[in-house]
């Protein structure tokens, strides 16, 4: 809307496999292209739709409503550039942890009081990854299968990745304390212990390693030059007026060639 480019949204049930949702998006885009047959088009995706986006663009067909489509939409319908921002490429350990991460927010938010964003951004986790969780989990048949496809040829890939995970070492040696303290007292079971100890120590919350929600590593898309990491969190894509958001804004419209 900033660019006063046209624009659209596709909305798609994401607590549903995200194979058919790639299914929906094809028939979605060879629609719009019957409706715009000279229109080129850039796919500008956030976190699983940049799979949504992926699975359309490299996998050879999908599926829908138990139907078989057959997928490679940049030929059919323009599409020619994917702008994907903090996409879980490769996963996010955190899709295996949805019902502890309730806990690790109610942490947070005792050694942090005034952070109202993070307490979203741990809010979002809870509720986004327990949604098509088991084709999130980094070694799932999904992942597996897209990744074994390579890059669609007729398609400019851009990858911008956050690496402003909320916890910084010195928070996640205190949270760790903490959790020592509460398992010590109620004698938690070791497999919860151990749970809840990885979950501190995913890359996916470590400042520098990750956004809050997908590592730098698991962003990454081999075969893709043009990969920028920048000072962003997994939500910064609804905070455009902040600094981090104005960066990521300007990444975008660089590659759309507008300026704001």
């Amino acid at each position: 809307r900033r660019t006063n480019l046209p624009m659209c949204v596709f909305r798609y049930p994401n607590d549903g496999p995200v194979a058919e949702s790639a299914g929906m998006f094809v028939l979605r885009m060879e629609k719009f292209h019957q409706e715009h047959p000279s229109s080129n088009v850039t796919l500008i995706t956030h976190s699983m739709g940049g799979l949504v986006a992926r699975a359309a663009l490299e996998m050879d067909s999908v599926f829908t409503s138990g139907n078989l489509v057959q997928s490679t939409v940049d030929q059919r319908t323009g599409v020619d550039q994917l702008i994907q921002i903090c996409p879980p490429n490769h996963g996010s350990a955190l899709a295996e942890y949805g019902p502890l991460l309730e806990g690790a927010e109610q942490l947070y938010r005792i050694i942090n009081r005034g952070g109202r964003r993070d307490r979203v951004l741990f809010r979002s986790i809870v509720d986004g990854f327990n949604e098509a969780s088991t084709d999130l989990e980094p070694t799932s048949p999904f992942l597996r299968k897209l990744n074994a496809c390579g890059r669609n040829k007729n398609v400019e890939y851009t990858v911008l990745l956050g690496d402003a995970g909320p916890l910084r070492p010195a928070m996640s040696l205190l949270v760790s304390g903490i959790w020592d303290t509460i398992a010590t007292s109620v004698e938690e079971p070791a497999e919860l212990d151990r749970r809840i100890r990885q979950v501190v120590e995913c890359k996916e919350l470590q400042h520098g390693k990750g956004d809050g929600v997908v590592s730098v590593i698991s962003a990454q898309l081999p075969g893709v030059t043009d990969q920028v990491k920048l000072p962003m969190h997994h939500l910064v894509w609804n905070e455009l007026d902040t600094e981090a958001g104005k960066r990521l804004l300007n990444e975008v419209c660089s590659r759309l060639g507008v300026s704001l």
